[in-house]
């Protein structure tokens, strides 16, 4: 049976949006109100933490209850200061292992093995709202080139080749609504170009060969790679940029040969495959329904 614990969770910014002052214009936070209602029905003791009225001397905790009441939020304790617990949960230090603290069973139940992998990947997602500012460039950097004429073009290898070719679609069709095709590429479906080039120059070329065929200054190509060390890719990127193109770089949180070869490297924060690949798919659907958006308003 899993051990009971006492989480701490922090308010502002995980539970809530970090208004910087602005408490009443708060807004709450839905998956993380409802992993902590989770852990709660679980039999977990939930204490919120706050640091609300620690310089203005205003005490926010009538305001900050009736939030909480009002989000739906189950908890034991609402403090003022960082009180003691076994697991703390923050804007400014948030991961996997802190929602789900490592005493956790090696062999869980099925239900608790769905529960803490939704966790982890929630949590990733929740700490990915750092990239904001990077996304935006990347949306923008997509979205003139389509305006300008030119094209979105795509690679990565295994799941990242599935993102590749997914997301060239979402252009090409309709992210969500009906409008004019998009001019996009995915590099990883024509099976007799990659396997020609792969047994003729090797597979490290596969798509650098195909950025020398269709790529044009001003297009775009984004490359994707959880290890942000991938040979093809990076040769792809390289090449991209001799060529003129603008390049944007999808990776995990570790330091790699792609930051050097994106104009905008968006590293995802985990080294774990699967969530950083949910992360990437993510950024890919951001930035779809943003040139949508913007071109056909």
């Amino acid at each position: 049976m899993t051990q009971k614990l006492t989480y701490c969770i922090d308010l502002d910014g995980t539970l809530c949006s970090n208004t910087f002052g602005e408490y009443e214009q708060a807004v709450p936070v839905q998956y993380a109100i409802n992993q902590v209602n989770y852990l709660h029905s679980a039999g977990h003791k939930i204490k919120i933490f706050t640091a609300r009225g620690s310089t203005s001397g205003i005490d926010w905790r009538i305001t900050t209850e009736k939030q909480l009441q009002t989000w739906g939020v189950k908890y034991d304790e609402l403090i003022l200061g960082k009180p003691e617990a076994d697991v703390y949960v923050d804007d400014k230090a948030l991961n996997a292992s802190e929602w789900v603290d490592s005493r956790e069973s090696n062999n869980p139940s099925g239900f608790e093995y769905i529960h803490r992998s939704l966790i982890e990947a929630s949590s990733v997602m929740l700490k990915n709202t750092s990239s904001a500012d990077k996304l935006l460039e990347a949306c923008e950097l997509v979205t003139q080139s389509l305006v300008a004429g030119n094209k979105i073009l795509w690679c990565g290898n295994g799941g990242s080749a599935a993102d590749s070719q997914h997301l060239a679609a979402e252009l090409v069709g309709r992210f969500a609504k009906n409008r004019p095709a998009l001019a996009s590429i995915a590099l990883t479906t024509d099976s007799s170009i990659i396997t020609a080039l792969a047994n003729d120059f090797g597979y490290e070329t596969i798509f650098e060969r195909q950025v020398l065929a269709l790529g044009n200054p001003g297009d775009v190509l984004i490359g994707i790679t959880t290890s942000g060390s991938s040979t093809n890719v990076i040769n792809a990127m390289k090449i991209a940029q001799e060529k003129g193109l603008k390049t944007i770089g999808f990776s995990g949180s570790q330091i790699s040969q792609i930051d050097s070869v994106a104009d905008i490297s968006l590293k995802a924060p985990s080294q774990t495959t699967s969530h950083i690949q949910e992360v990437h798919i993510s950024w890919g659907q951001i930035i779809c329904g943003y040139a949508e958006l913007r071109l056909f308003p």
